[in-house]
């Protein structure tokens, strides 16, 4: 079926972007550079880039998301395919409505669903039961629309077609921290009874110069440890700002591969 042919190259072009995502953190683009005042009592770490993410990985993971929005036409077109026995109307396709009005809005002057509606993009699919799967994957099923894998999808696809998506790299959620007494042998420990105050920056793009993370202690003589392994993150505003690069794409194709298809391919 086509659908998977497109989900394979969809994989195909992640394992080139993990190639070259791996090549670009070997050349150490980035490190955090560690100040702290005389006593100890406070510790600032800033970003230091020397490179930034090379543009081409913009289009490599432009190739990997369309092959995966191919994935859901082939899946819609083929249905109304089988379904007419012949070819459907150029309407035809995957709808993804964040919003149930959307998905079912009206053309008031002729009563019938809109051209935009997602229920017009499959009215050509007659089985009743293909059709309320497809409707059963709608991001405004979800709680939070905005976090469902088919609607980051659509955004990210929508955008690359226009212009080219761009990565930075952003202080990881993974981060981690701890702090213990200058001279001491002991492990780096969270202890909030000696913190005043801590400032962590997680998923902001890691400017040259720019704080990301302070700490400020009730005493002085502190030593800290702040790490941040690399994290390749989206730049474009949307659903998946700030998202891992890789870690996105791999859990949509996951979602297509292990829910969509499944759910669809029956009914062929």
């Amino acid at each position: 079926m086509g659908a998977r042919l497109k989900l394979i190259r969809a994989r195909e072009h992640m394992e080139v972007l993990g190639d070259e995502l791996s090549a670009f953190s070997a050349e150490d683009p980035y490190r955090i550079t560690h100040d702290a005042n005389a006593d100890g009592s406070e510790h600032v770490f800033r970003a230091k880039t020397t490179k930034a993410p090379p543009p081409f990985l913009g289009v490599i993971i432009g190739d990997a998301l369309q092959n995966m929005r191919s994935v859901l036409e082939h899946l819609a077109w083929g249905l109304a395919f089988k379904d007419k026995g012949g070819e459907p109307s150029r309407s035809t396709g995957f709808p993804v409505y964040r919003t149930e009005s959307a998905f079912f809005e009206v053309n008031k002057k002729t009563g019938t669903y809109s051209s935009r509606s997602g229920a017009h993009k499959i009215a050509e699919i007659t089985n009743t039961k293909a059709r309320a799967a497809i409707q059963g994957l709608q991001p405004y099923k979800r709680a939070d629309p905005n976090e469902d894998w088919l609607y980051i999808l659509n955004e990210l696809a929508r955008v690359d077609r226009h212009q080219s998506l761009s990565v930075i790299r952003a202080v990881n959620p993974s981060a981690t921290y701890g702090w213990r007494k200058r001279g001491t042998r002991s492990a780096f420990v969270f202890d909030p009874s000696v913190i005043r105050r801590t400032d962590i920056l997680l998923l902001q793009p890691f400017e040259d110069g720019a704080v990301i993370a302070h700490f400020r202690f009730n005493e002085p003589e502190m030593e800290v440890d702040f790490q941040s392994p690399p994290y390749i993150a989206f730049r474009n505003e949307g659903p998946a700002k700030s998202l891992h690069v890789l870690h996105t794409l791999k859990s949509i194709h996951r979602h297509i591969d292990e829910v969509v298809v499944p759910k669809l391919e029956r009914f062929f």
